[in-house]
């Protein structure tokens, strides 16, 4: 019986008392707000130079936009088709590799235009920046300031970016840049420049121009290899091109490493 009584004393026993009504009575509330990065550069953005090229179609980017106009070889009739080229020859192999066959018309036609909400943003982020902006130029400088990176890339990587005939605009900063050369960059030249870019990470060097580099030849001798292996190629995220535990991260900085490049 000595169990039943413990159990019922336990279950009889008075709730304990209310806390005084001079206890301390805390509440926590908090909020979030937004803080939006301003444009730290006094003036309109520093520019990468491009050596004097100017778009046909407005903005301040490395390409101009062409209606080529040319005869299908299926239906024997003109057909109209846009490109985005350097200059007015760029456009007609375009068109070529297009199917297309003389005679052509090529037309300079609009980059494509700022959106308004583009622009609202930009001018919220204290953004300064020239009327004839096209809309690769905003998205730009948008992310120049939302980075806080308002310096223009290294003029080694532009001078590769434009032997290669790569399109940017010229609000591109250093990170916006190589991540549009990984995206537009084909084939070996593109795994050499990934493999130069690991270089810089892992030495601590500024991305520039690395076909300046002694070690050029073995970094195209690599990007060579690379095109060969799909698994390699599969494992690289353009978007996550720092993942140190992908494939190609190691691969890659293992052959760095054994070729006495780091």
């Amino acid at each position: 019986m000595g169990f039943f009584k413990n159990l019922f004393r336990k279950f009889s026993q008075p709730e304990p008392e209310p806390m005084a009504s001079n206890s301390l009575d805390i509440s926590i509330s908090s909020e979030c707000y937004e803080v939006k990065p301003k444009q730290q550069t006094s003036e309109e953005l520093v520019m990468a130079d491009i050596g004097g090229y100017q778009s046909l179609s407005g903005g301040y980017v490395t390409y101009s936009t062409f209606k080529v106009s040319g005869i299908s070889p299926k239906t024997n009739r003109k057909n109209t088709r846009q490109f985005k080229a350097r200059d007015e020859d760029d456009a007609i192999k375009l068109a070529v590799e297009a199917g297309l066959r003389e005679p052509f018309s090529v037309t300079p036609v609009p980059n494509r235009e700022a959106t308004e909400n583009q622009l609202n943003y930009a001018l919220s982020l204290g953004a300064q920046f020239p009327a004839d902006v096209c809309f690769d130029d905003i998205s730009c400088i948008i992310d120049r300031i939302v980075s806080e990176d308002e310096l223009p890339p290294h003029p080694g990587l532009v001078s590769w970016a434009l032997d290669s005939g790569i399109f940017f605009s010229r609000f591109a900063n250093q990170e916006k840049l190589i991540g549009i050369m990984l995206r537009q960059l084909q084939g070996e030249d593109k795994w050499t420049f990934y493999s130069y870019l690991v270089y810089c990470e892992i030495s601590g060097e500024e991305a520039s121009d690395g076909r300046i580099e002694t070690f050029y030849d073995s970094l195209q001798e690599y990007g060579k290899q690379v095109e060969g292996r799909p698994d390699l190629k599969k494992s690289f995220n353009e978007n996550d091109r720092s993942n140190h535990y992908t494939k190609i991260y190691k691969t890659t900085k293992q052959w760095l490493v054994d070729h006495e490049i780091i």
